[in-house]
């Protein structure tokens, strides 16, 4: 949403076979090139600055763009980069974005 206003995260998968992320919208206020340029800097920089990596549960309607069903009354357990939203998560997490060397985006 910084760089891009028009495409909304609305799903991720972080494994080691097939990692990707799903958006919303349509990117057509930059290059896909220049954005992959920017997000490796802004990645980088997140890496090198130690930038904390949080955990929480929250009721479902505090998480911007949430479209998952639970049960009444059941929290949503999403996870939070430092200075980024809140996004539904229920998968295992770093602490900090040091714990990782560098990221590449192929397309």
């Amino acid at each position: 949403e910084l760089l891009v206003p028009e495409l909304i995260a609305i799903k991720g998968y972080h494994f080691p076979e097939g990692p990707y992320l799903e958006f919303k919208g349509k990117l057509n206020s930059i290059s896909n090139v220049d954005l992959i340029e920017r997000i490796v800097k802004i990645a980088s920089e997140a890496i090198k600055s130690n930038t904390q990596v949080l955990t929480k549960y929250v009721e479902p309607d505090s998480i911007k763009n949430f479209e998952f069903k639970l049960a009444p009354g059941e929290k949503a357990r999403g996870v939070q980069i430092e200075g980024f939203d809140l996004v539904p998560c229920g998968g295992t997490h770093l602490r900090s974005l040091s714990e990782l060397k560098e990221i590449g985006i192929r397309k």
